[in-house]
Parts: C-alpha cells; sequence; structure tokens
C-alpha cells in the first residue's frame, strides 16, 4: 500500500510532466518559423519545455543574440524610406529613423553620423524633398541631426 507523501509525490510529478509539456507545445507554437524553433526542436522527443526554455533564455542573454538584433536593426535601417504616400508622412519616417538608431546605439552599435546621415537622405524618395535632399547632402559639415531638423 501506497503512503500519502508518496502518492502527493506522484500527483506532482505528473502535474510537473503535463505543464512541462504544455510549455513545450507553447514555445513550439510562438516560435514557428523563427530562429528560436531550431532550438526548441532539439527538445522534441523528450517534450522538455523547462529545458527548451532554458536554452532560449541562455541563447539570448547572450552576444549570439547581440549581432543578429544589430544585423535586424541595420537592415530595418536600411530598408526604411518616405514615397509621397508614405502613411504618417515624413514625421513618421523621422520618428522611424530615429527610433532605429536609438535601439542600435543601445546595442552599442556605431555607425557613424556620416553613414546614417546618407543612410536618412537616401531613403526619401518623395520629389517633393529632393531639392532640400540634395542640398543637404551637399553640405558636408551638416550632421545627420541637423540635417533632420532641415528636413
Amino acid at each position: 500500500m501506497m503512503n500519502t507523501a508518496s502518492l502527493a509525490t506522484q500527483k506532482d510529478q505528473l502535474k510537473f510532466e503535463k505543464l512541462n509539456q504544455f510549455l513545450f507545445s507553447a514555445l513550439m507554437k510562438s516560435c514557428a518559423g523563427g530562429t528560436a524553433a531550431s532550438k526548441i526542436r532539439k527538445f522534441i522527443e523528450q517534450q522538455d519545455g523547462q529545458a527548451a526554455w532554458n536554452t532560449l533564455k541562455d541563447y539570448y542573454e547572450n552576444e549570439g543574440n547581440q549581432e543578429e538584433y544589430i544585423s535586424d536593426l541595420t537592415t530595418q535601417l536600411a530598408n526604411l524610406h518616405l514615397e509621397y504616400n508614405s502613411h504618417g508622412g515624413i514625421d513618421k519616417y523621422i520618428s522611424d529613423f530615429e527610433n532605429i538608431v536609438v535601439k542600435l546605439e543601445e546595442a552599442g552599435e556605431d555607425l557613424g553620423d556620416a553613414f546614417l546621415k546618407t543612410t536618412f537622405i537616401k531613403g526619401i524618395h518623395d520629389k517633393d524633398y529632393m531639392h532640400i535632399k540634395s542640398m543637404c547632402h551637399h553640405e558636408h559639415a551638416k550632421t545627420c541631426s541637423a540635417t533632420i531638423q532641415t528636413i
């Protein structure tokens, strides 16, 4: 006959296993198709949510993720553009540009003022800004911040 403590331990173990499998399933669904999916799939046979979570936590708290994050932000910056019919117009373009730059700086990435100024100007495809864009581009002493204020 089983004692009460042993029965409680078995119930706790079963509860833990169910929750662990649930965590694994939730991680698989929420990370499907992303870079995290390959890290989670390592635990598919065991359905070990805790181990999958710890692996993700370790990866995303370390430098490997930092390089990927900086790469993603740099791509966002390069793909940012303003067209004549862009939603939010120049104000949204400036806000998006500055937000990405702040995130890059917080991540320790310094792209340099000249590069940022050039990237900002090249992202403007709206013909209404061509004259001022050309003027700012040729003013080599003008900083990126001054260029943004001018535009």
